[in-house]
């Protein structure tokens, strides 16, 4: 389900009339073209809305892709869906299988629809094999994907400094995947960063966005507000 973010006072945007949901939610009414409204310290803004999805099971496939059509026709429908889909439920099958591509086939058109490639690249016995992933980066963007998300921050040494000092070293998992294809390939060096390059080469022929997330970020209050040799370049 999307985020809905309760907006202030809204009046017009442009020639569009703008609406009140009961629950404090604003939008623009412009037909297919609907954009949520939020407060700036200038007046309105327009809000991003991103909707996460995944399946867990393959025989999910059917039943997401009808809730899927459903939100997209909502006059306050997601600029993005987000797959989360893993390996696990991906297996070996054919990439045109996965739920990213019946995604972008059916809905590319009105959303923008984004991935995390570790989270399908990634085997629980192998982990990561670079050839397969820079495969599925590559498969994403030609299926239509246009946001995927990296984290290149994950690395043994504060690794060690977040096990020592947290309750959960990350509160991402997929630097905690790239994290444990470290450990079970034995790297030194996390291989999204140690690959970035060529990762960015793909990105920018098909015109992707590239998101780097953060494997590090605060699970607390204490985490967010004591510094503790966190730092992430």
């Amino acid at each position: 389900m999307p985020v809905l973010i309760a907006c202030g006072r809204c009046s017009r945007w442009h020639n569009n009339f703008v609406h009140k949901h009961h629950y404090g939610l604003s939008f623009i009414d412009n037909g297919a073209c609907s954009k949520l409204l939020g407060q700036s310290q200038n007046g309105s803004a327009l809000i991003k809305v991103v909707s996460n999805t995944g399946i867990s099971s393959r025989r999910q496939l059917s039943a997401e892709l009808k809730k899927l059509e459903k939100l997209v026709s909502l006059p306050y429908a997601p600029d993005m869906i987000f797959d989360h889909t893993s390996r696990g439920v991906v297996g070996e099958r054919s990439l045109d299988e996965n739920l990213y591509a019946h995604i972008a086939k059916e809905y590319g058109s009105r959303v923008v629809i984004a991935t995390a490639p570790i989270m399908v690249a990634f085997q629980k016995d192998k982990g990561i094999d670079i050839k397969e992933l820079l495969e599925i980066i590559e498969h994403m963007a030609v299926c239509g994907v246009r946001f995927m998300l990296f984290h290149p921050t994950t690395n043994r040494e504060i690794w060690a400094i977040a096990s020592r000092d947290r309750i959960k070293p990350s509160t991402s998992w997929t630097g905690t995947l790239l994290y444990n294809d470290m450990l079970i390939n034995n790297r030194t060096s996390n291989i999204v960063a140690e690959y970035f390059d060529d990762i960015l080469k793909i990105l920018k022929k098909y015109n992707v966005t590239c998101d780097i997330g953060t494997t590090f970020r605060p699970a607390r209050i204490k985490e967010a507000s004591v510094y503790k040799g966190y730092k992430q370049d």
